[in-house]
Formats: C-alpha cells, structure tokens, sequence
C-alpha cells in the first residue's frame, strides 16, 4: 500500500511539472529579426505541405505583427509557426 501511494505521488509530482517544460520551451521565443530569419530557413527546408503553409501563415502575421510593434501578437505567431514545423516533422516520420 505504501508502494502505491509512493507510486501515486511520483507520477503526479510527474504530470504536475510537464506544463512548466512546455511553458519554458514557448517563454525561450524571441521576437527578432535574427530569429525571424532563422525560423524562415528552417520554413525554407520544410517539404510542400500543409504544414509548411500553415507555418508560412504564421511567419507572415508574426513579421506583421512585428512591424505594428506588436511584440505579443509576433510571439504568438512565432509559436503558431513552430508548432507548424514541429507537426510536419511528426508527419515526415
């Protein structure tokens, strides 16, 4: 019995701290030139697809975003792009 609680509380101890990762992967986006022109590559190399459209999407609203000083709005859809690439890599497997 004791095993299981001690079980129990691992795995929630566990579950608890995966949005914390996943939060800090988002929080390290920088709205920048440099990590704009970084991302675009990577967009560059991405197979035709839509997922590479949905990422191209987000780069253009990110770079309007930027140029209306809207730094939360660039974030969000540097992130949306991201989540682009990171799904069409899921698919290329």
């Amino acid at each position: 019995m004791v095993k299981n609680l001690f079980i129990a509380a691992a795995c929630a101890t566990l579950f608890a701290s995966m949005p914390a990762f996943a939060e800090e992967k988002m929080a390290a986006v920088e709205c920048t030139d440099a990590e704009m022109t970084k991302m675009n590559t990577k967009i560059d190399s991405m197979a035709a697809g839509d997922s590479k459209k949905m990422a191209m999407d987000e780069s253009k609203m990110a770079k309007d975003s930027m140029g209306t000083k809207d730094m939360k709005g660039c974030t969000t859809h540097m992130e949306g792009a991201m989540k682009a690439m990171d799904k069409g890599m899921m698919e290329k497997k």
